[in-house]
C-alpha cells in the first residue's frame, strides 16, 4: 500500500524530549474508506522521510500493519 504525507507533528508521549510524527493517508485503499497510519519519524529511513517532505508518495514499511480508518483514529 502507498501513503502520503497528511500532517506532522513532535510526538511528546513517544520519546522524552520529544519525537517527530506523521499522519499519513493511504493512497490506494482497497475500500470506500480511507485509511490512515501514525508513524514515528525513527521509524521511517531518511529516504522515506525526505520523499513524504518533499510531498511524494512511498510503499508502506513494516509499521504499514497499523493502519486505521478515520472512526479509529478519532476514537
Amino acid at each position: 500500500m502507498k501513503f502520503r504525507k497528511l500532517e506532522e507533528w513532535e510526538d511528546h508521549s513517544v520519546v522524552s524530549g520529544g519525537d517527530g510524527a506523521m499522519l499519513l493517508e493511504a493512497v490506494d485503499a482497497f475500500d470506500d474508506r480511507p485509511q490512515y497510519v501514525h508513524v514515528s519519524w525513527a521509524e521511517l529511513t531518511n529516504e522515506e522521510f525526505s520523499i513524504l517532505e518533499d510531498g511524494g508518495v512511498i510503499e508502506g514499511g513494516e509499521w504499514d500493519s497499523a493502519r486505521h480508518t478515520l472512526d479509529h483514529i478519532r476514537e
